[in-house]
């Protein structure tokens, strides 16, 4: 049996809380990551991307505006000149104080205590050099029993594979995804997958891999769900609450 967490055998589905609790809480923040433990979440879900002078920070936008009050690509931007921004108020005024943090700060701060699944944004250019530097940092922390890495990129989670085969890895498709799609999922351990999609559930299903379902922004649980591996929701608790 492998000792990490995502590939143990559970009882119930695993919850992932979705950028943290971020129902509740501006996602990808350090409010919205306690949040999520407070509120029962097998692990937390983040997105990392590098910086202008190869930081990894923790933000699913490429693109400052949506959730900070910066500007610009992060891809731009030093770590330095992001370490002052708002990336609170926007969602509500208590979390002005909330920053960027960076892929390090939050395994540093929960260590052992979650377990994470760490979603790689970057796909312009050195895929694998992005990809290994992820993996490493995870590594030197004694974190990969704690961690599932997932993208969209099958390139970028090949390059962690090829890194490390026992590392754990989830590859993220859509409905009407092409052939190859599937073929590259067959390199990885999980698939994840949007619940509102049931024809690509069923034709998951057929191949016996474990799932990871997101539910997206919606509270409720669709039929079926408590039947999947993991639930990636924006509502750790009320989620918690569904399948107790």
């Amino acid at each position: 049996m492998s000792k990490n967490f995502f590939l143990r055998k559970h009882t119930k589905p695993l919850i992932i809380a979705h950028r943290g609790a971020s129902g509740d809480a501006p996602e990808n923040t350090m409010a919205s990551f306690r949040l999520a433990i407070e509120q029962g979440a097998d692990a937390i879900e983040l997105d990392t991307q590098r910086t202008k002078d190869g930081r990894l920070i923790v933000m699913h936008d490429p693109i400052l505006g949506r959730t900070s009050s910066g500007r610009g690509r992060i891809s731009r931007r030093t770590r330095h000149s992001l370490s002052d921004i708002d990336a609170g108020s926007w969602f509500d005024e208590r979390f002005k104080s909330e920053r960027i943090p960076s892929l390090g700060q939050v395994l540093d701060s929960f260590g052992k205590s979650t377990h994470y699944v760490v979603e790689l944004k970057f796909y312009q250019h050195d895929k694998s050099g992005f990809a290994r530097q992820v993996y490493e940092m995870v590594a030197q922390r004694g974190l990969l029993d704690h961690v599932m890495f997932l993208s969209f990129s099958a390139k970028i989670l090949d390059a962690i594979k090829s890194r490390d085969p026992r590392a754990v890895t989830c590859l993220a498709i859509v409905p009407h995804s092409p052939f190859a799609r599937y073929k590259a999922a067959s390199r990885h351990d999980v698939i994840a997958a949007s619940l509102a999609s049931h024809r690509l559930h069923k034709r998951i299903a057929r191949r016996g891999q474990i799932v990871n379902g997101w539910v997206g922004r919606a509270k409720q649980l669709p039929d079926g769900a408590s039947r999947i591996d993991m639930i990636t929701t924006n509502w750790p608790a009320i989620v918690r609450d569904s399948l107790d």
